[in-house]
């Protein structure tokens, strides 16, 4: 394990990859294993996209109709063509990209690293640590993990008054016998239509930076916001009862986060 972990992290300085294509096609690959195809310049023909990851036991194809641009993920949206579908970590693979049925080009060091990534351990901390809240204020619960930031502590909690309900997020990294806070996170609303939850917490490190990220949703106007925090930043995302989603304006910049989030956001729901 400790050899997969070492070399888990080599791959994380060389993603994401970016290849041209001839004079006309480029693809990004980026961490959690998904694959822009883009044309760089341009028409509204339509264009026949075939892609094929492969090694000595397995076999996934995709194909896709589209005209200058195609957005897949592996290996969600791939068909399994040969072998069985347990993916391990690391697996080494080759790719072959299919315009047209003209082979574009071929990479042969393409490593398979599942999504969400990162070897951070979420812990639960059952004793109060020291930090100043609001008066009613009502702690939910308490984590603790370790990254390249030192100690953090992640904390939920509420309060109520006779007009509104407001939960809060706390993000704090332990300094010699204190706590600094690094992000404060909060939202009111109607006490019957707010509340967190509970089993959505997650820690993850999608960008491979050895920082870890933390999210978690809760639910609010019969709708569901997702929030996700690293390094004092905040992402979030919100779905309506009807499960319209929009973004908050910094996640439309970090793709990696913007489709773990959605997806988080579907599956708590």
């Amino acid at each position: 394990f400790d050899l997969m972990k070492k070399i888990g992290l080599f791959v994380c300085f060389i993603y994401p990859f970016l290849f041209f294509f001839s004079q006309d096609w480029k693809v990004e690959i980026a961490k959690d294993n998904f694959f822009t195809i883009e044309e760089d310049f341009p028409d509204s023909k339509k264009k026949h996209l075939n892609i094929e990851v492969f090694n000595a036991d397995k076999n996934f194809t995709l194909s896709k109709i589209g005209s200058s641009k195609f957005s897949v993920q592996f290996p969600d949206d791939f068909k399994l063509k040969k072998g069985d579908s347990v993916l391990l970590l690391n697996e080494k693979f080759n790719i072959e990209f299919f315009i047209n049925r003209h082979k574009v080009s071929s990479i042969s060091h393409f490593n398979f690293v599942p999504n969400p990534k990162g070897f951070f351990q979420l812990s639960s901390v059952t004793t109060n640590i020291n930090f100043t809240i609001a008066e009613k204020e009502k702690i939910i619960d308490q984590f603790f993990w370790e990254d390249q930031l030192g100690e953090n502590y992640f904390v939920r909690s509420q309060r109520e008054n006779k007009d509104y309900k407001f939960i809060y997020f706390y993000h704090f990294i332990a300094e010699k016998e204190n706590l600094k806070l690094i992000k404060k996170i909060s939202d009111k609303s109607s006490s019957a239509s707010l509340y967190h939850n509970i089993e959505s917490i997650q820690i993850t490190d999608l960008n491979e930076d050895m920082i870890a990220e933390i999210s978690c949703t809760y639910f609010i106007n019969e709708g569901i916001k997702t929030v996700l925090t690293t390094e004092s930043k905040k992402y979030y995302l919100r779905a309506d009862k009807e499960n319209k989603i929009s973004l908050g304006s910094n996640l439309k910049k970090e793709g990696e986060f913007k489709r773990f989030l959605i997806q988080k956001s579907k599956t708590n729901n």
